[in-house]
């Protein structure tokens, strides 16, 4: 994560469909996961909690395997 100002803290929650993979604080604004073995298509879900710089924010992504 990125911004203007104070580095990111605060928790990440990834999903792959509905099950949770992780979830895991920020260090120094970043967060590496290893996602499970993905079938055809899988939907990825982050959510960020928030910090008192920044709001909270959720995003998905559809992931393709080939």
């Amino acid at each position: 994560m990125t911004g203007a100002g104070a580095t990111p803290g605060g928790t990440v929650t990834v999903k792959v469909g509905r099950a949770t993979v992780a979830t895991r604080t920020l260090v120094d604004g970043r967060l590496v996961v290893t996602l499970p073995p993905a079938t055809r298509t899988s939907a990825v879900t982050i959510r960020y909690a928030g910090s008192t710089s920044y709001l909270p924010v959720t995003a998905s992504r559809t992931l393709i395997v080939r």
